[in-house]
């Protein structure tokens, strides 16, 4: 990993590659709190000598929502969805669209419970360096701990949960 890339007024940031790195502030705040659903990794930097970052962690998200459910709105812009721009759209139902529209809908059946979790479809499109993330999902308590303890680099939006 080249450490000029990161964003040192941040505690949490995605890489063009779609890796999470988080500040020891973020780590510490997970392991204080017990916040389940993700590891982390140490980040080593990469240069004319690879030396482990010890304030900063790669995050590794385990917990699932699984994929976002109806009536969760993917498209271009606020004037067109998917259905109209199907090249937005995986066949295979791993990219909904480039944006997100709505508020996201997730069944709660397919969440594992954990406090931090990552959606199993993707928003973005393949471009240069970028390519197309998951969404994350935090619980209450997770969004609670974290305004709290003013974890920077994070914006929320609602997720609603619907019964199976």
């Amino acid at each position: 990993f080249d450490v000029r890339v990161l964003h040192k007024d941040k505690d949490i940031f995605r890489t063009a590659s779609c890796e999470y790195i988080v500040s020891q502030k973020f780590f510490d705040t997970v392991e204080k709190f017990g916040l389940t659903g993700a590891e982390f990794k140490p980040v080593i930097h990469k240069g004319r000598t690879k030396k482990v970052l010890n304030m900063y962690y790669q995050m590794i998200i385990h917990g699932t929502v699984g994929k976002s459910v109806p009536p969760t709105k993917f498209g271009c812009s606020p004037f067109s969805s998917s259905e109209e721009n199907q090249e937005d759209v995986c066949p295979l139902g791993h990219i909904s669209g480039i944006n997100l529209l709505s508020e996201l809908y997730i069944n709660r059946e397919n969440h594992d419970k954990s406090d931090i979790c990552i959606t199993e479809d993707c928003i973005g499109s393949y471009f240069g360096l970028h390519i197309p993330y998951e969404m994350i999902v935090v619980s209450r308590k997770c969004y609670e701990v974290f305004k709290a303890e003013k974890i920077r680099g994070l914006a929320y939006d609602v997720a609603h949960t619907l019964q199976g």
